[in-house]
């Protein structure tokens, strides 16, 4: 065994007894490359990745491999879910070097952390025009021996190119969010795929943030509103009814390898599934389509069910393989269909019914999806069919979950599983975010080091938390305020972010990923850019701005406006890239929408929850040292703009008329 045993990752536990030298990221693999002038080779995955998994076979099992390995460099494996400055910092530098990206990635440091050289997944013998995993190691410990001065040049111009991707320019004057939205418009219009929806052609992501966008303008009407509506709604139909989305056990797959959202890449993740609740929950609210609230509760029963690790922290994933097959457990051939629903149904109906056929999709295996993309209720004997598939996909080996809980990524399902529990009044998603909460101040909160980044139930080192952890929690927490009405809540989100800025704040005003840790290279690199979830800014800026509107603390407001004049010029040309900042932009604008409901007035909670949108935020329940509760008679709601607020509305008909004014 190696030094992986000891760690929290269950990634990098995956590599413990492997023949390879590993480290983890620390400052004893750099101490060791200084002393023994070697470079670093630096190994990014995680664990639900399948060519991560196909890599560690190939090559970090062999010990023909490993002996290359250990003579020539400094090995290091990084989880990327533990580490995502790492990630980030070497990311950029495979994009600098091969145009894309990917993991497993694969990059070559200078003893002082430097990058000069990086690829992916590369195969232990010359396949499909890669070279082979050893030859790649040969080339690049000859050019270390007797090419150092050009690498020394190599490394010195791509670190700097890395740190100048944190330098977006800062501006003096915030755009107008209703150009921000129209340019955003225009481009997502643009690069729709009016045909199945999402805004690729293959592989096809959900962008959740930028679906998220879709719906905020959807509300707002005119024009500008019907077209978001379309794209919006035809996206999330196409992915609901297509094989990204598992019907059987519930839960989004990470992406579709194909344009019509049939074939996914298998793997889930826990943030996926946070944002996927809240968009459908939101499309519910705006359509009254009871199959978006259907979508949303099949989501949360597969994490509830599958995922809860103890005490009622989430798993960061599950995988996209079981018995070393990618998607076996998912997929289906006609014959097993057939011996599932045998004696009861017409298994060609059913086959033909859930787009099971020969050859199939996959290996000659099919990806179970409504074939005729029909979105709405299932016909009674094809839901009693599906419960036939479960049944008998029980009897199957599950793909493996990584156990490891990261604090983001539940601080996510925390807030997206509040938002749904307030809005559909629903007590046992009300005690699941509950306990998810009480479990990250449990077991992820240290008195002495603060927040950490994860926890796993068989211990291990894990690392301080970063800023995205900071400000996922600060949001989650005010929406656990706004669930309970229990004021611990927001004080433990001020606490939160008055750390986070104390830590990351930068001198622009903006935040770095991470702060310094001693005898590791300090990698700023600046996450702004939102992709398949929000960014580290879209999520600061949400946060403070939430915690303004419902604390009155103008520090809040100052932080968030700060971060946004880093990003202006951002949200100003490529908006694409930051449509939940643009939301916190809008906020600040003017849009934010305050409701106080103060005394015990169940009925004006439930009115105001009803209407609950991403521009709102609702105070009740304990009272706060805020401007919204002063001065304010029990038994009454308020509706507020920035602090100033109608006359008190006690009947409900009164409230739902006032927040349908809408922003």
């Amino acid at each position: 065994m190696n030094r992986l045993a000891t760690e929290s990752s269950p990634y990098l536990r995956q590599h413990a007894d492997n023949p390879v030298d590993w480290y983890p990221w620390g400052p004893e693999a750099f101490e060791r490359a200084r002393a023994e002038d070697k470079p670093l080779l630096i190994s990014v995955g995680y664990s639900a990745c399948h060519w991560c998994h196909v890599m560690e076979r190939e090559s970090f099992s062999d010990p023909a491999v490993a002996e290359v390995m250990n003579r020539h460099f400094v090995n290091v494996k990084v989880d990327r879910e533990e580490r995502p400055d790492v990630d980030s910092f070497t990311m950029s530098a495979c994009q600098m070097f091969t145009g894309g990206g990917g993991w497993p990635t694969t990059v070559f440091l200078t003893p002082d952390g430097r990058p000069f050289w990086a690829g992916t997944y590369f195969p232990p013998v010359r396949r499909g025009g890669m070279p082979a995993f050893p030859e790649v190691l040969d080339a690049v410990a000859r050019a270390w021996d007797e090419r150092r001065g050009e690498i020394s040049e190599i490394a010195r111009r791509v670190t700097s190119a890395i740190a100048e991707l944190g330098s977006i320019g800062r501006v003096s004057k915030l755009p107008p969010p209703a150009e921000a939205r129209s340019n955003l418009l225009a481009s997502l219009s643009r690069r729709f795929d009016t045909r199945w929806g999402g805004f690729s052609t293959a592989p096809k992501f959900p962008q959740a943030p930028l679906l998220d966008f879709l719906e905020r303008l959807s509300r707002r009407g005119g024009p500008e509103a019907c077209s978001a509506a379309d794209m919006l709604e035809h996206t999330l139909r196409m992915m609901a009814t297509g094989g990204i989305f598992d019907h059987v056990g519930g839960g989004y797959h990470r992406y579709s390898t194909d344009r019509r959202w049939i074939v996914p890449h298998f793997e889930k993740m826990l943030t996926d599934q946070a944002q996927a609740v809240s968009l459908h929950l939101r499309r519910w609210q705006s359509t009254g389509d009871d199959t978006h609230l259907w979508v949303c509760e099949a989501i949360v029963g597969y994490v509830l069910r599958d995922m809860v690790v103890a005490d009622g922290g989430i798993a960061s994933s599950q995988d996209a393989d079981s018995e070393g097959v990618e998607g076996l457990y998912y997929t289906w051939t006609p014959r097993e269909v057939a011996q599932a629903v045998s004696g009861e149904f017409d298994h060609r109906e059913v086959c033909a019914y859930w787009g099971i056929e020969e050859p199939g999709h996959l290996d000659g295996r099919s990806v179970l999806h409504r074939a005729d993309r029909s979105f709405g209720p299932l016909p009674t004997d094809m839901a009693a069919a599906l419960q036939r598939l479960r049944v008998a996909r029980s009897s199957r080996t599950p793909p493996a979950r990584d156990d490891k809980v990261v604090l983001e990524w539940n601080a996510r399902w925390v807030g997206a599983l509040a938002e749904a529990a307030l809005v559909t009044g629903r007590d046992d998603w009300r005690r699941g975010a509950e306990s998810t909460a009480r479990f990250l101040r449990r077991r992820l909160w240290d008195a002495q080091v603060g927040w950490l980044r994860c926890w796993h139930p068989a211990g291990g080192n894990a690392p301080r938390a970063f800023a995205v952890d900071h400000a996922a929690v600060a949001d989650a927490f005010c929406r656990m305020y706004e669930l309970t009405g229990e004021g611990e809540w927001l004080e433990h989100a001020s606490e939160t972010a008055s750390t986070m800025l104390a830590r990351f704040r930068r001198s622009d005003g903006g935040l770095a990923q991470t702060d310094p840790r001693p005898g590791e290279p300090q990698l700023d690199v600046a996450d702004f850019q939102d992709s398949a979830a929000p960014s580290t800014y879209s999520t600061a800026t949400l946060a403070l701005t939430r915690l303004w509107g419902l604390t009155g603390e103008e520090r809040f407001r100052d932080a968030a406006e700060e971060i946004l004049h880093c990003l202006g010029r951002v949200i100003e040309k490529i908006p694409e890239t930051s449509p939940q900042a643009l939301l916190a932009l809008e906020m600040l604008e003017g849009d934010l929408r305050q409701v106080v409901i103060v005394g015990d007035r169940p009925d004006l909670l439930r009115t105001a929850a009803r209407a609950l949108d991403q521009w709102t935020v609702i105070a009740w329940g304990d009272r706060l040292d805020s401007p919204l509760w002063r001065g304010r008679a029990d038994g009454h709601a308020h509706v507020c703009r920035n602090f100033v607020c109608t006359t008190p509305l006690s009947a409900p008909e009164e409230l739902a008329e006032a927040l349908q004014s809408g922003v």
